[in-house]
């Protein structure tokens, strides 16, 4: 292959064989091995924001609508992979089909980076960025267990970028592209930077005309705009446009209004950088290395555009979760050979000191990461493993006191609750934090609450504020107890909800420390 046959004539530093199925075989097993092994935590129990897809998405799979009759603020792809799941295999479970999910996007995601390195000329280093890349996908810190948009989005979108490089430019294979783009960025929005450095791909194939390039992007733009009006479309003949637009516009734009609360976004910005500190050491060196190659230049600003983008999507959100950093893992990978490569490097002192420090720079940065991810992984551990405890108490409680057609209600934050107890919820509020938002709740929500209530009053309302009646928690129930601030989402519209539980409730029992009321 000449220099000027491919817009990325990375490949031509090396002349790359046949791909041997048994290198294939041979990286396979072993990073699915590594994927289930970084995920296994979470099977435990799920996080919050997993317990909502899940929950969401076995409802719907049970035609319940997102948004108008089960409220969350993410994009629907979530809920709508996971629903497709519970179709394929109801009892299998919700939680366990978004667990799954995560683990085959990990285990599929190390592979194609592996693959795309492999095609660009890095053939022995390109099973070690990929096993690099699954193995920070996965750790604790970015993936909590699993069930987050970020790690299923990731592979659609890791999927997109790799056409964008080294794809045809069919018309068909790039609309496909700017499709998988636009799935990406509907399971999560954290993925709409795939189609920038998607974008950026086909723009610097210097074999096409600058018109042709105008229309490859356009039609990358239409098959992710497609995927979209589908998207509106189904919304729209359901009802739920309007649900949807104050869900995912009108309570992110509250909680954005938070940020103060959070921890300071440089303070996140530095521990993020440290669980993917190995990653974003070789990175860096490799980029600054690929950048004086000529060959390079082209690849590396794709990954440059892709992370910056990232970067850029955060900023705007004025917040930063550590499992927004997941989707800027592909791009480390896919630029971490060049850095690794140097490690190798033999010759003159000034290459030998380079070597060294970046060795010792590596060895420093493995050791944070991995001590930040088992002391996470622990603490998270022993929060969740009391909270399934306590959760799969009051579930057999409601199995053996609550009829199946009775709805029930969860006074928390602790959706699992409904899973594992497999009754519907009696509010569309599936989680409280909507209800205690600042510039969100209002006494007209409280007031369709009721509404829910009086038409329809829940057999059982579990208070699962506090771990313990009394202890610091969400606005109390009828228990009083310390409020935690909570990252600012603590305002108290609650009384007429509290009114009428006081009414026609009474306590019927304490499971675990949640308290348990029943209609009199």
């Amino acid at each position: 292959m000449t220099a000027g046959a491919h817009p990325f004539p990375a490949a031509a530093i090396r002349p790359v064989s046949a791909r041997p199925r048994v290198e294939y075989l041979l990286f396979g097993v072993p990073v699915a091995i590594l994927a289930v092994a970084a995920l296994l935590p979470g099977l435990l129990a799920p996080s919050l924001d997993a317990a909502v897809f899940s929950l969401v998405g076995e409802r719907l799979s049970q035609g319940q609508l997102p948004y108008a009759q089960l409220f969350d603020h993410k994009p629907p792809g979530m809920y709508l992979l996971i629903a497709c799941g519970q179709l394929l295999n109801g009892t299998l479970g919700a939680w366990k089909v978004s667990w799954i999910l995560s683990v085959v996007s990990l285990a599929l995601t190390g592979t194609l980076v592996a693959d795309t390195l492999r095609a660009l000329g890095w053939r022995r280093l390109a099973w070690a960025a990929g096993g690099l890349c699954v193995a920070e996908l996965g750790s604790f810190p970015l993936a909590l267990g699993g069930g987050l948009g970020e790690t299923i989005a990731v592979f659609p979108a890791a999927v997109a970028v790799r056409i964008g490089l080294l794809g045809s430019m069919r018309s068909g294979t790039l609309i496909a592209a700017g499709a998988l783009a636009g799935i990406a960025a509907a399971i999560s929005v954290q993925a709409a930077p795939a189609l920038v450095a998607l974008l950026v791909a086909v723009l610097l194939r210097h074999s096409s005309p600058s018109h042709h390039r105008a229309l490859h992007g356009l039609r990358i733009v239409s098959g992710a705009a497609a995927v979209w009006t589908v998207l509106l479309v189904a919304m729209g003949s359901t009802g739920a446009t309007g649900a949807a637009v104050e869900a995912v516009i009108g309570y992110n734009r509250a909680y954005t209004q938070l940020a103060a609360f959070d921890t300071p976004m440089g303070t996140e910005a530095m521990h993020a950088f440290l669980v993917v500190s190995p990653l974003a050491v070789l990175a860096t060196v490799g980029a600054a290395r690929s950048l004086l190659r000529r060959t390079q230049v082209e690849f590396t600003v794709v990954m440059l555009a892709w992370i910056a983008s990232s970067v850029a999507l955060i900023a705007v959100q004025g917040r930063l979760e550590l499992h927004y950093v997941t989707l800027l893992v592909p791009p480390l990978a896919l630029l971490a050979p060049a850095g690794l490569e140097l490690l190798w490097i033999r010759g003159t002192f000034p290459r030998l000191a380079g070597s060294a420090t970046l060795a010792a720079f590596l060895v420093a940065a493995f050791g944070v990461s991995l001590l930040l991810a088992t002391v996470e992984t622990a603490m998270a551990m022993e929060v969740r493993s009391g909270q399934a405890i306590r959760s799969h108490a009051v579930a057999s409680w409601v199995w053996r006191q609550v009829p199946a057609d009775q709805q029930i209600f969860v006074w928390g934050n602790v959706p699992e609750i409904y899973l594992d107890a497999d009754r519907t919820p009696a509010s569309p509020y599936v989680y409280m934090l909507p209800l205690t938002t600042p510039g969100f709740t209002s006494e007209r929500l409280i007031g369709q609450v009721l509404a829910d209530w009086k038409s329809a009053p829940p057999g059982v309302i579990v208070d699962a504020g506090s771990a313990a009646p009394g202890s610091a928690g969400l606005p109390p129930l009828l228990i009083q107890r310390p409020t935690l601030a909570l990252d600012g989402r603590n305002a108290d519209l609650l009384d007429p909800l509290r009114d009428f539980v006081r009414e026609r409730y009474r306590l019927a029992t304490t499971v675990q420390g949640w308290p348990i009321y029943v209609l009199r």
